[in-house]
């Protein structure tokens, strides 16, 4: 099966072709044409006449003028019979007005151009044409050009079958090209579907306006959109969106090099442009459309410089660039290749070389070509992120076995310390009560051992967190739980507990012993031994939740880091006197966010106060 490429690459010898043989088919009729420059764009068909007109071959290309330009053709008689039709072709199709004189008449016989209906020309082409009768007595056309575009006109004259068969050529050019544009913008929607990104969003914004400019460019628009909407409008339409296209290209490269690093003359260059460019397009809407066009192709000469050459020789900073989606050589060659190209389609508009019959095209030529080469750097850009994101998920695949091997290790850790530590433990305790009986050598040997095993029993917990701990929330009464919990630290003596609520709550009892176990055992250990530690417990139906508050005033230890104190293995700087692991709160805050709920610290007049909310 034929790939899209190959498609693609089949329309462009397609293209070329027919543009090869358009351009170079010979035009025997005409054997001399010269123009005259009237200034003053009010001198009529009789005062013309007596001027004297300048040769000129292939295309006329006088660039952007307010002057009324006058070709005069002159047919070779020895090829045409009496009173045989000849068509008058002129291209391009974006031109404003053309009008045909009569020899004997100062008045126009006939006037084309994108401001006036399709039907006036003699027939319905992507080109501007007149048939004329030629008369060997009076063997001179004559023509008078006015535009807002750049005054680049060519004229030919052949037979009612020729022209025939020159439109055909256009119709066929111009279809397979705006084809061509349509191929580009699919592949840009594509590619953004696929990377929802700003370069390849501007990319098919680009391609878009690219399609419809081809569309206008090639006279589709004047044939199409005439009989909906006013022939000037459709001659508005062409000049905006050549307008839109330069702004779209530059916010497509903006984009682009966006993505490097960058020097800071680069941002105000793109700033100050694209700023430049938004006020043109302001400035047409009030009718200086000419003026408009003719600032914009000097815009486009002087960024096809900056963004073709200045940027990728020194705008990026290539010392910074440790791995560029693009290399500073390709960059530099595409970008070269697309100077050149840009560099040929901007030469007729400023009359800097004599025209020929492929400069009526060069510009389509041109935004194909750069269409083409902005491709390949997307295309490029693409293959170059789809590499990177596949080193990253190996990476991360890497990471993820390595991260379940640590893990695997650790619980085997975890379940060897348990079993070979704390049966030790059990018969230290055994053998010390043998020995001592109810004596202060037991009492503190089995505080030892109980400060091991609450190590220990924290360190399984820590362990557990890590690996994925599932909780299990029922019904349950709060007040009878908070009963239990606390006889089991055996501290009623230093506890102040407010008025409990007798009521049912969701909750995963096992958590919530661990919860507030923590943090009552912190702040007994921390906090001066003969001060109360005060809880309250406070549930609301209105925002059902549940909240637990325990304070205590603070020990010699001083206060933890505010910043810290929920870290894992965190202890402030003189809590290592007292036996702990650090743990503690991180198991506390771990496991209130695994149950959707959230645990502060504060500090208030003195005491240090943890607060724990917990969702119903």
């Amino acid at each position: 099966m034929r790939s899209f490429t190959d498609h693609l690459r089949t329309l462009v010898f397609f293209v070329l072709t027919t543009l090869s043989h358009h351009v170079l088919a010979s035009n025997p009729l005409i054997i001399e044409q010269s123009f005259y420059e009237d200034n003053s764009s009010v001198l009529s068909f009789s005062q013309v006449k007596t001027k004297k007109f300048s040769k000129f071959d292939g295309v006329l290309s006088k660039g952007y003028t307010d002057s009324a330009l006058w070709v005069r053709l002159k047919l070779d008689s020895t090829k045409l019979q009496n009173q045989q039709k000849v068509a008058i072709k002129v291209l391009p199709a974006f031109l404003d007005e053309i009008k045909l004189f009569s020899e004997n008449d100062d008045l126009e016989k006939m006037v084309v151009g994108d401001r006036y209906p399709q039907k006036n020309n003699a027939v319905t082409a992507l080109n501007f044409n007149f048939v004329n009768t030629f008369n060997p007595e009076q063997p001179y056309v004559w023509l008078r050009l006015k535009t807002t575009s750049s005054s680049l006109m060519s004229v030919e004259a052949m037979t009612i079958d020729e022209f025939n068969q020159s439109s055909f050529a256009e119709h066929l050019l111009g279809s397979l090209t705006v084809g061509i544009f349509c191929c580009f913008a699919l592949m840009g929607l594509v590619y953004f579907l696929q990377a929802p990104e700003l370069v390849n969003g501007t990319f098919l914004v680009k391609q878009l306006i690219n399609l419809f400019l081809a569309f206008m460019y090639f006279g589709y628009g004047h044939i199409f959109l005439s009989d909906i909407i006013q022939s000037t409008t459709v001659d508005y339409l062409t000049s905006f969106t050549l307008l839109l296209y330069s702004l779209a290209t530059s916010a497509f490269y903006w984009a682009f090099y966006k993505e490097y690093q960058l020097r800071k003359w680069v941002t105000v260059f793109f700033t100050l442009f694209m700023s430049l460019l938004v006020l043109e397009i302001f400035i047409s809407y009030f009718g200086y459309m000419r003026a408009t066009l003719s600032l914009n192709i000097k815009l486009n000469a002087i960024a096809c410089i900056f963004n073709f050459l200045l940027i990728p020789l020194w705008g990026v900073d290539w010392a910074k660039e440790t791995q560029p989606l693009m290399s500073k050589r390709k960059i530099i060659l595409i970008q070269s290749l697309t100077f050149i190209i840009y560099g040929f389609s901007f030469l007729p508009h400023f009359s800097l070389y004599q025209a020929s019959k492929v400069s009526t095209y060069l510009f389509m030529l041109n935004a194909f070509f750069s269409s083409l080469l902005i491709f390949i750097l997307i295309r490029h850009r693409a293959i170059k992120l789809d590499q990177n994101r596949l080193i990253e998920v190996a990476i991360k695949e890497t990471q993820y076995e390595q991260e379940k091997l640590r893990r695997e290790k650790q619980e085997q850790f975890m379940a060897m310390l348990t079993h070979e530590l704390k049966t030790p433990l059990s018969l230290i305790r055994f053998a010390v009560r043998t020995a001592f009986g109810k004596s202060k050598v037991t009492t503190q040997i089995d505080q030892a051992v109980d400060d091991i095993n609450a190590v220990i029993e924290r360190c399984e917990l820590a362990n557990k967190l890590d690996m994925g701990w599932q909780f299990n929330k029922e019904k349950k009464n709060i007040k009878t739980i908070m009963a239990k919990c606390l006889e089991r630290h055996d501290c009623e003596n230093r506890i102040s507990l407010s008025p409990m609520p007798d009521e049912d709550v969701l909750i995963d009892v096992s958590f919530f012993n661990i919860m507030i176990g923590n943090l009552i055992e912190n702040a007994l250990k921390y906090s001066p031994k003969e001060e109360l530690i005060y809880i309250e417990l406070i549930t609301s139906k209105s925002q059902n939740n549940l909240c637990i508050i325990i304070k205590n005033k603070v020990g010699r230890v001083g206060l933890p880091d505010k910043n810290r104190v929920f870290e894992k293995y965190y202890r402030s700087e003189y809590a290592h006197e007292v036996t702990g692991s650090g743990l503690g709160l991180y198991i506390v805050k771990s496991l209130v966010e695994l149950l959707g709920g959230n645990v502060e610290y504060t500090y208030e007049d003195g005491f240090v106060v943890f607060k724990l909310c917990l969702n119903q």
